[in-house]
């Protein structure tokens, strides 16, 4: 169906029919509903029936992390990672650097590019000084860097070939890096 301007169509809600009506709706939170919802159906995104406002923004805000913050971020995890992939195997094989130091050095190198990559990239709109994220990144990553090398180490004493193991390692990682990243590296700054 073709609409001729946007938010005069919505769902008919008293029969639950995906049947529609003209909207004579002068609330903005009503309004809002019936944009987002225009916008699912624009894009193809399935329409469930929102119960309340709240859930309505909870999912909007979902499928925006999805769709744009975490696409990203997985861009930029999957080039890191092929860097650090790169240093790892040319420290080994070229380098003939023991295997426990080239995947530090590899590390190193993935953290340091991962951070000014999604600084610069996928949380570039909430504008945080590099003075405050530096730190604050390398502060969620202390832990983080501690297990994975423990568990690389382990793995590759262990017998299992050191590109597995960084494969392991990385992919355990994977979300809990993302949620630090957003909550506390490149939190919302306050307006002041």
């Amino acid at each position: 169906m073709q609409r001729s301007d946007r938010g005069s169509r919505v769902r008919h809600k008293s029969s639950g029919s995906r049947s529609w009506c003209s909207s004579s709706s002068e609330d903005p939170i009503e309004r809002a509903r019936e944009r987002a919802l225009e916008d699912d159906l624009e894009h193809g995104v399935s329409v469930v029936p929102v119960a309340s406002t709240n859930l309505g923004i909870v999912k909007k805000r979902f499928s925006s992390f999805i769709r744009k913050r975490f696409v990203g971020y997985s861009i930029v995890g999957a080039f890191v990672l092929a860097l650090g992939l790169a240093t790892l195997t040319t420290l080994v094989e070229v380098g003939h650097v023991n295997q426990i130091i080239a995947g530090l050095c590899s590390t190193v190198v993935s953290v340091e590019v991962n951070f000014f990559l999604n600084w610069r990239i996928n949380w570039r709109d909430r504008k945080t000084k590099l003075i405050r994220a530096w730190p604050a990144f390398h502060a969620t990553r202390v832990f983080a860097l501690t297990a994975n090398q423990i568990l690389y180490t382990v793995l590759v004493a262990g017998g299992t070939y050191y590109l597995a193991a960084t494969g392991v390692t990385t992919t355990l990682s994977i979300f809990w890096n993302y949620y630090l990243n957003d909550k506390v590296a490149f939190r919302q700054q306050r307006e002041t």
